[in-house]
């Protein structure tokens, strides 16, 4: 083999890549973490004391739990796509993995925001169900309404909603400490979603290259 043919031939290695193996490694990682979960899930509910609480040690549990469960799914995800695609140098079995990875994320992202708004949806039509109710109870019996404001001014004509300066600037330190811990919340959340996806990437790709073919391959 001339030195042409062995440039081509690398080229060739290189410019392989199979789509249907990532796809089929994306499956996996998506089933794998479903059932995982699923274990974490009955796990955890069969070891829950009702007496201690029904939330006690379930946060940090359920996040060590689904950490774990999502680098191994995305291990054994860059895994399949690397073996399944019969590539044999490192760099393209991690090159796999990788992209592996990303059509996972993708379709999670997709699957969560199709769920969540379904479930928008469904909450927007009941808010509006409600409020076309509310609106045609106010309309048929405002004369009753009128009646009742006036028999309680008439009973109670001292009763007035007052706030007092202390009441209304601890209203405002409560509003101030609640939008501070939404903030630390949100802030927390974004970073640890990156460190999730680092982490993940970084399964995937090593599956990848643990995944690859290591002899010979035959076509």
């Amino acid at each position: 083999m001339n030195e042409g043919e062995q440039v081509r031939g690398r080229w060739a290695v290189i410019a392989h890549v199979s789509w249907g193996a990532i796809f089929a490694g994306a499956v996996v990682v998506l089933v794998v973490q479903l059932t995982l979960a699923m274990l974490g899930l009955g796990i955890g509910f069969y070891a829950m004391d009702p007496g201690a609480g029904p939330t006690a040690g379930l946060g940090i549990g359920a996040l060590i739990w689904w950490v774990v469960s999502a680098i191994v799914a995305l291990f054994l995800g860059g895994w399949v796509a690397s073996r399944l695609s019969g590539i044999q140098t490192r760099t393209d079995g991690m090159l796999h993995g990788f992209v592996t990875w990303g059509l996972a994320s993708l379709m999670t992202v997709y699957l969560m925001t199709s769920t969540v708004g379904a479930f928008i949806g469904g909450g927007m039509s009941l808010v509006q169900g409600l409020g076309s109710a509310a609106g045609k109870t106010a309309e048929i019996s405002p004369e009753l309404r009128e009646e009742v404001e006036k028999q309680l001014r008439q009973y109670f004509p001292d009763r007035q909603p007052q706030v007092s300066p202390e009441q209304r600037q601890r209203l405002q330190d409560r509003g101030a400490e609640t939008a501070e811990q939404v903030k630390t919340g949100a802030a927390r959340g974004a970073l640890g979603s990156f460190v999730m996806l680092v982490l993940g990437g970084l399964a995937a790709a090593f599956g990848g290259a643990s995944g690859r073919t290591k002899g010979p391959v035959i076509t």
